[in-house]
């Protein structure tokens, strides 16, 4: 019989080098949990009604699909999750991965030590999880700079503005337009960029993981960053309110201070 037409998928190689390559998936995982503020052992101890403190690797999997984790988990890395806490009889053990997941928020024992200050997690915690850029060599990275010095001064000549135009093709202001998307906005704004200065662009900027998400915030603060003042009216909008407080009548060394400076309601004469 006549086998039948297949049609095999073959993809192109990609021998670009991610930064994701040299975090390991515990670091990933932990980096997303603090981004969403999830709670893994609560998930974990619904498969467990004896509290072991272990699970099935199918229920590992069933809680990364529950809390939206799996999308970043591809099939390496879940087998090296499974090598790392997998037990003899081959149960996961989750009370260990959750123990070590919740040291980027507290450290186990912290009641023993009530002067203890544990750090609240910061953007570098939660950068594995919203950035996964391509490591550039030397000569990338001056050819990178160059280019961007040239948009620099063509904004800055043309006093143009760039942001509208990206905001366009971005509907759901995620931050990202595609690599075709970019090209187009390079055509509309008749700037003078070949395929290569294009490329070495979303070398830099494409940092999702792939090679289409072009990351146009960053961009934007590279190319056109606002005035010091315009970003300080920006700062101040959106800081929580605070209301007016006198000053103190004692400085710092415990000297009274004068009336024109301990209180503006003192100089005015209305005490």
């Amino acid at each position: 019989a006549q086998p039948f037409p297949t049609s095999p998928l073959h993809l192109r190689p990609d021998e670009t080098e991610w930064a994701h390559a040299n975090v390991s998936v515990v670091q990933r995982i932990q980096a997303k949990v603090v981004e969403k503020r999830i709670r893994l052992k609560e998930h974990f101890q619904d498969f467990d009604a004896l509290r072991k403190g272990t699970c099935t690797p199918g229920q590992v999997k069933a809680v990364f699909t529950i809390l939206n984790l799996s999308k970043e988990i591809d099939r390496n890395d879940f087998e090296s999750l499974l090598s790392m806490f997998s037990q003899d009889d081959g149960l996961f053990n989750y009370q260990a991965f959750v123990e070590e997941v919740d040291k980027a928020f507290t450290r186990k024992g912290l009641e023993l030590d009530p002067l203890a200050n544990v750090e609240m997690p910061s953007p570098e915690h939660t950068s594995p999880a919203r950035r996964n850029t391509m490591r550039l060599s030397p000569s990338k990275i001056a050819k990178t700079s160059r280019v961007e010095l040239k948009i620099r001064s063509f904004v800055r000549q043309r006093r143009c503005e760039m942001k509208p135009m990206f905001t366009d093709f971005d509907k759901a202001n995620r931050g990202y337009v595609t690599r075709i998307q970019f090209h187009r906005i390079v055509s509309i704004m008749n700037m003078d960029l070949d395929e290569k200065a294009i490329g070495y662009l979303c070398n830099t900027y494409c940092d999702f993981g792939n090679h289409s998400d072009f990351n146009y915030k960053r961009f934007l603060t590279s190319i056109d960053p606002p005035a010091r003042d315009v970003e300080t009216a920006m700062m101040e909008m959106t800081s929580p309110f605070m209301a007016f407080r006198p000053k103190v009548y004692f400085n710092g060394r415990g000297k009274v201070m004068a009336k024109s400076s301990s209180s503006p309601m003192l100089s005015t004469g209305i005490w």
